[in-house]
């Protein structure tokens, strides 16, 4: 089915700028880890290593697919917020914590796999597409591997986003089949492109300025600025993502808007 692009981007901007306190607080704890495992893995892993970074950082993964599986809950159940607050009725309390559990725990799972997963795609093309590999001497293989490594990226993009209706305990038989129909795919990457920019340019440029300004031998208080501003700004741009693809599977899947 087809929705509107901007009306579901616009949403999302909405929605993370009006819960902008709310969402300092939940991403606290996972922005410290994220960061914690990312200065890590800089100073330990190639950056062109993308499955050994991926696995450095898979910890960090599950924490941030914490945080945005109750992001998703929060735009899509009512009710929803973190952290819970008791109703003092035992008996639906605990009701409520085992669904939000399973939710949440479903959402973090997939996040962190999905992730894991896309590394691996990205890491075996890479390794039949050579960086510094000269266009005009590539082999036919290697262009064919080029473009199937793209059929199978634009084929495989609306799967990236499962962990959406797991962190809402939706059953994934009913989501696959909803996203069957292949003109969905131009829709959703519609939606993440006008998400996905404006935090990605941001990081390019302020990345960008900190950089010059700390010079080629920087000293360590501005490595670790500029370490954390990537990691901020990376956490925005999933956060105002997954606010979009979240709006965007309510359509999709003919779901009640919370309120």
């Amino acid at each position: 089915m087809a929705f509107d692009i901007v009306n579901t981007a616009r949403q999302a901007y909405r929605i993370t700028w009006a819960e902008r306190e709310y969402l300092m607080k939940l991403a606290l704890v996972p922005l410290i880890i994220k960061y914690i495992f990312y200065a890590i893995s800089v100073h330990y892993v190639e950056p062109h290593n993308v499955l050994r970074l991926s696995l450095m950082m898979l910890p960090a993964y599950f924490v941030e697919g914490w945080l945005l599986s109750h992001w998703v809950r929060t735009l899509i159940v009512p009710h929803h917020r973190w952290p819970f607050q008791p109703s003092g009725n035992e008996g639906k309390d605990l009701k409520e914590i085992k669904t939000r559990a399973r939710g949440i725990m479903g959402g973090a799972v997939a996040y962190a796999l999905i992730n894991l997963l896309i590394a691996g795609f990205f890491s075996f093309f890479m390794a039949q597409i050579p960086l510094d590999m000269d266009p005009s001497e590539a082999d036919p293989a290697v262009a064919l591997s080029g473009i199937m490594m793209m059929v199978l990226t634009f084929f495989l993009f609306r799967f990236v986003w499962l962990y959406i209706p797991l962190a809402v305990n939706i059953n994934l038989r009913v989501v696959l089949h909803k996203l069957m129909p292949k003109g969905l795919t131009f829709n959703l990457i519609g939606v993440w492109l006008v998400c996905f920019m404006p935090p990605i340019l941001a990081l390019y440029l302020l990345g960008g300025i900190l950089q010059s300004v700390a010079g080629e031998d920087p000293l360590p208080v501005m490595q670790a600025l500029i370490m954390f501003v990537r990691v901020a700004l990376d956490t925005v741009k999933n956060i105002l993502v997954t606010a979009g693809m979240a709006y965007a599977f309510i359509q999709i899947l003919d779901m009640k808007i919370k309120k």
